[in-house]
């Protein structure tokens, strides 16, 4: 019986060690076979790794005349071999840092062939922290290197570092907690990457991914932003790649995820989510089974003609107009007008306040058919924040939200407006006014938000004529004309001394 137990004991011993990941290896600062090394000014060295606990560096205490920072933490040799004979060929390695300004900042490995340093991640910049960097580490961990294409010279001779390149800027400065460097086997169905969404529209959209395990057959879920996984319409068993959905919402931001069917049960992770949103509507105009298409209104937005609420030149208000081009902040708003000379804009210069703008009374009380508004947007700026444009029956409101954007469409001053269109076609036979309200998120001066061309259409039996002009007079006559814009044939004139 005893020896029955012990043999229970080497098998479970044996069964754990077959099971035990290869290389899992803690860098365990302070650690004196790391190495410190390239070229800076040591009173800025906050934390030497051979030392200390974590690797950091002071740029501003460098000085802007110190242009040789430039500092790495290199492990030793790490002997990949056994982990690469055992099958587990990708490589993460896990730690914690803070960053704020510098040149460069990689996590690189050593190529013992080519005798020199690669790439593995940049590390971004996670943080506005001027001093005291490791105090406000975040963990992460890096993107898996896959070792498995490694010649025997680049395994037994693999080392990875923390590069911190400040040469050419007078940056803040860094620090990196102690790392562990891990293998793992591949999954069995590997993960989608790269994925993409194109040719989207206002309704519908293209979802790509790169198949990195060729199996070319896949599970899709999307809807609107910040969904569930599990909750979203999901496409099973697709095969193809890319995905073309449709039935999307106008102006609206969607997710999605993929996940790769290797068959044989063997599924990959859901990726995700990839996000995207759908462009606006544009006008498309109205149609008019019986009388005429008609703009009852239409504001180039030269000046304030009638509109009321929060209008005016401080911040947080619309300016109205605005002066083109330089009538905005830089690094937001549009560098000129979508038709005429200027436009509207919300003044944003450090305020959040939300501010709203309403139009005159526009009368669709004898409109039929159809009704649409239209009018144009730019949305430059990274503190660009909700615009809601409602209708209502009084100028005081309250208005009903037909049209919603949030964030910025535009990626600089110069981009094309964009041409919104919005039913209104509800609203016949109604007196309306549109309201415009919008406040940027703060707390700089890059949420200047623009409006121009607002016009409403709707089909009239009667249009007004237009385009009503002096062709000549003396002391007792006058000529006239206008544009009729339907089919009368009669009209009446009235007219007297002015006042």
């Amino acid at each position: 019986m005893k020896n029955f137990t012990l043999l229970i004991a080497i098998l479970t011993m044996f069964a754990w060690q077959g099971n035990s990941q290869v290389l899992n290896q803690a860098a365990a600062w302070p650690n004196a076979t790391w190495t410190l090394a390239g070229t800076y000014n040591a009173a800025a060295l906050l934390n030497d790794p051979t030392t200390s606990t974590n690797f950091s560096y002071d740029d501003d205490a460098a000085g802007s005349g110190s242009v040789s920072d430039v500092l790495q933490a290199e492990s030793p040799v790490i002997d990949l071999t056994a982990a690469a004979g055992a099958g587990e060929t990708w490589l993460t390695v896990d730690y914690a840092y803070d960053y704020y300004s510098g040149t460069s900042f990689n996590l690189e490995w050593y190529d013992a062939d080519a005798l020199s340093w690669v790439v593995w991640d940049v590390i971004a910049e996670n943080s506005f922290t001027t001093t005291n960097w490791c105090a406000s580490a975040v963990a992460t961990t890096s993107s898996t290197l896959d070792i498995a294409a490694l010649t025997a010279t680049q395994l037994s001779g693999f080392q990875y570092r923390f590069n911190y390149d400040a040469s050419s800027t007078w940056g803040w400065g860094m620090c990196v907690s102690s790392p562990t460097i891990a293998s793992a086997a591949p999954p069995a169905c590997l993960d989608a990457t790269a994925l993409t969404a194109t040719a989207i529209t206002s309704s519908s959209a293209d979802l790509g991914w790169t198949d990195n395990a060729g199996a070319g057959l896949f599970n899709v879920e999307y809807d609107v932003a910040g969904f569930t996984l599990g909750t979203g319409t999901q496409i099973l068993g697709t095969t193809n790649n890319p995905e073309s959905i449709t039935g999307l919402n106008a102006a609206t931001a969607y997710e999605f995820y993929v996940q790769v069917d290797c068959g044989g049960g063997n599924l990959s992770a859901w990726v995700g989510p990839f996000s995207f949103s759908t462009t606006f509507n544009a006008p498309t105009g109205v149609t008019c089974g019986a009388g005429f298409a008609t703009m009852i209104f239409s504001d180039d937005m030269e000046a304030n003609n009638g509109w009321t609420g929060n209008i005016g030149t401080a911040a947080g208000t619309w300016d109205f107009a605005t002066t083109a081009p330089g009538g905005n902040s830089t690094g937001t708003g549009p560098s000129g007008p979508a038709s005429g000379t200027t436009y509207t804009e919300y003044e944003a210069s450090g305020s959040s306040a939300l501010a709203s703008m309403v139009s005159p009374m526009i009368d669709l009380s004898s409109g039929s058919t159809q009704a649409e508004l239209s009018f144009f947007m730019h949305a430059f700026g990274t503190e660009i924040g909700t615009l809601n444009v409602g209708v209502g029956t009084s100028p005081a409101g309250p208005f009903t939200t037909e049209f919603s954007w949030t964030g910025s469409v535009q990626t600089a001053a110069t981009d094309p407006w964009s041409n919104i269109g919005v039913d209104l076609t509800a609203y016949l036979g109604q007196q309306i006014y549109i309201e415009f309200a919008y406040a940027a998120t703060g707390p700089g001066f890059s949420g200047d938000l623009a409006i121009d061309l607002v016009q409403v259409e709707t089909c009239v039996t009667c249009p007004a004529p237009t385009n009503f002009n002096l062709l000549a007079s003396d002391l007792t006559s006058g000529d006239f004309d206008w544009t009729e814009n339907g089919t009368a044939l009669a009209w009446l004139l009235e007219y007297d001394a002015p006042g």
